[in-house]
Formats: structure tokens, sequence, C-alpha cells
């Protein structure tokens, strides 16, 4: 493997070394054949893989200006944005990171497309501006964003089994831009720990699908090993299931200094479980889809929080925490 990339990987994640399947990825995307999926599992770092491999071929044969990562949800977009702009910092990179959610449009970017960029947004925002049709915008606004992310640019879809009928747009617009072509070459690629290959396909896209994926070297990675081979215990509660029996188990298994985590199926389910457990006494942080911006729990806060965090399973799709 061009020892470029090691070290590029390594300026950008503080001295980190790359996976080998990472290794594999950066160099198919600068092959003549560029991959389209990638199918590892959670943790692998599938992240850390577009970000260091878009850059890395932007530094050798720079095949692609702008790099397009979309997301489901505002909060992966947030996270997203955060690692990357602190990598692209740590690497002294002169490439601009741009954040596209709503409420949160950055315009910017659009000024100097001869630049090199990194464009993360969520699909509503992204995707409707590949339709020429974009959210927040005027429409004297929508054939400049749709030019420019109509040519030059690698698109990276994560967590696409969370994307619904977004999937299939993105499909359908790749499968229109091979067939109609485009002044500089655009390329999609889409992620996921449980990617389902059959799911990508539509009318106008019929590419053969060679998923980038974990082989023996990785898993006998000492750094990988253990995150893919680490033992979770699962023990079934024959206790009651009101909230009153959730907060009184959790009083009981929680351990100070640690996260302990309730993960429960409606918004006011939580909020009681919440309640009764902030009454013991103990610290609490609550987590839902209907918190207004400014209410929502920011993930640093999450992070370094020691204690019970009651949450509906928005904190599946919307909380990078470990």
């Amino acid at each position: 493997m061009d020892d470029q990339f090691k070290s590029l990987f390594s300026q950008l994640y503080q001295g980190k070394s790359p996976f080998p399947y990472q290794e594999r990825f950066a160099q198919a995307l600068i092959s003549q054949s560029p991959p389209n999926c990638v199918a590892v599992s959670t943790g692998a770092g599938k992240e850390a893989a577009i970000i260091a491999g878009f850059l890395y071929q932007l530094q050798t044969i720079g095949r692609w200006r702008r790099l397009v990562y979309t997301l489901p949800t505002r909060s992966l977009v947030a996270q997203v944005e955060d690692n990357t702009r602190n990598a692209i910092k740590e690497a002294q990179l002169g490439t601009n990171v741009y954040s596209l959610m709503g409420g949160a449009v950055e315009r910017d970017w659009t000024n100097t497309p001869e630049r090199s960029a990194i464009l993360i947004g969520t699909q509503d925002q992204l995707l409707s501006r590949a339709l020429n049709r974009g959210y927040s915008q005027s429409p004297y606004q929508w054939l400049i964003d749709f030019g420019f992310l109509s040519n030059d640019c690698l698109w990276a879809f994560d967590e696409v089994q969370l994307m619904q009928a977004g999937l299939r747009t993105s499909i359908q617009l790749q499968g229109l831009r091979d067939r109609f072509g485009s002044f500089h070459p655009t390329h999609s690629i889409w992620l996921s720990a449980t990617l389902d290959e059959s799911s990508l396909q539509s009318i106008d896209y019929q590419q053969p699908l060679e998923p980038i994926a974990l082989t023996q070297e990785d898993y006998d990675n000492p750094i990988l090993k253990p995150r893919l081979t680490a033992k979770k215990e699962l023990e079934k509660w024959n206790g009651g299931n009101q909230p009153a029996d959730i907060a009184k188990l959790a009083q009981q298994q929680h351990q100070p200094g640690t996260k302990t985590l309730i993960v429960v199926n409606q918004v006011p389910r939580a909020q009681e479980i919440s309640r009764r457990l902030t009454k013991m006494g103990l610290p609490v942080r609550l987590v839902h889809s209907r918190f207004r911006p400014k209410e929502r729990p920011s993930l640093d806060e999450l992070k370094e929080f020691e204690g019970i965090i009651v949450a509906t399973q928005a904190i599946e799709a919307g909380v990078d925490l470990s």
C-alpha cells in the first residue's frame, strides 16, 4: 500500500494507523473501477475511510473535487462535521468543510466551486438540491446547486438502512448521471453495517456490486479485533414492566462513574421513567425526538455524562454513543 495514505491517515487521526480494509478502500478509489458500496461492521471506521479516502484521491489523481457526505439525521451530521473539521485542522489541510441541514445551511461553498470541499448534510437538503428543488432555497439558486452537485462529486450515503425513500432516489440519480453523463465524473458509494445489496438497483442503475468488506486480515487486526469480538451479555428481566419498575431496576443496576442506558419505545414512558429517577436523586439525561433544538442535550454532554440516560429509539439513529 502507498505509504502516502498511511501518512495522511496518521495526520488526520492523531497518529492512528488505518485498518486493512480502509487501505483497500483508498486504493480502490483511485483505480479505474472505484467501489460503489462498503459493508463493514459498526465501529469499524466507515466515516474515517470515506474522509481519508477522498482526501487521498484528491492528493493523487484528483478525480473528484467535492465529497458530498449524506446522512439521514441532523445529529449524525453534527457529529461527522465536528469529527471532520477536527481531522482537517489536525492535518493542516486546505479543504473546506460545510454543513447543510435544516436551520444551519452553509451557502458559501457555491462561491468557490474551483476549490476542494467536503459537504456534510442531511438527505433532505442534499438530495433536494440534486433534484433541482433545493429545500430552503430561492428557485433562482436551484440550478447552481444542481449543477455543482451533478459534477465533480463523490457522493457517500451513510446509514442507508435509515434513508427509506432517499435510498431509491440516490440510486436512480446515479443511474441517470451514468446514462446521460456529466462534464466531470460523479460517483456514488453506499455504506452500512447491514447493507442489503439487492436494494442497490433501479431502472437506470444496474451496476454490479462488489462491496468493500472485512477480511481475515481485518479480523486479526489488534485494534479492530476487540471491537468485533467483544462479548455483550444479555439477560431477560422478569420483573414488572411499569415505569416505576424500570426506574427501580436502573437504581439497583447503575454503578457510579459509569453510563446506564435505558431505551423505551414511547416518549411519555421515557419522560415518566426520567421523572422517577430524578426524584430518587440519580443523575439523569433524557433523549427523545420531540425536543426543540436548544433543549437537546449535546453529543459532547452525553459522551462525558456519568449517570443514567433515558431515551427513545432516537438514540439509535441519532447519537453516535459507545
